[in-house]
């Protein structure tokens, strides 16, 4: 899977921009728009670029709380992406009413220190390892394809 930033897909036209996606994708790679809601334009890539998922800017994460335009934006790039059937995933999540706030949108992938803090491979096979023999964990976990799927178990 290879990520895009929305600021680098902004500066060519959306004939090039859609050409270069494409190009990728015939070549077996999955495209995911990294920032995702940055600029005017992020609704438009929908509807101009073959993409499987976005990555929502992390910034918003953070002012959705207490910015209730971030809030509707948010609410709109959400709503507009999985109308086009592309997967959004929330990135930089780090407390539970991030997480209950991007969940209550609609969105069911997301990453970040909510769920895990980084950790090296050991300590990756050691968690791995717990999930699958059953342990109990306090945050939900999806470990299937790339981020967390939003949803208990």
């Amino acid at each position: 899977e290879l990520e895009i930033a929305e600021a680098i897909v902004c500066q060519f036209s959306e004939k090039q921009a859609a050409l270069c996606v494409q190009s990728m994708i015939d070549q077996g790679f999955g495209v995911t728009v990294d920032g995702f809601g940055s600029s005017q334009q992020s609704i438009d890539l929908l509807s101009c670029l073959p993409l499987q998922k976005v990555k929502l800017n992390p910034g918003f994460l953070k002012r959705m709380k207490i910015d209730e335009e971030v809030h509707q934006w948010m609410k709109h790039c959400i709503t507009q992406a999985l109308g086009q059937d592309v997967q959004v995933m929330a990135q930089g999540l780090e407390a539970i009413d991030q997480y209950e706030a991007v969940k209550g949108l609609g969105c069911i992938l997301g990453q970040g220190g909510f769920f895990h803090m980084p950790m090296n491979a050991l300590s990756f096979e050691r968690l791995l390892a717990s999930y699958s023999m059953g342990q109990s964990h306090q945050r939900p976990v999806y470990l299937g394809g790339h981020g967390c799927k939003l949803s208990a178990g």
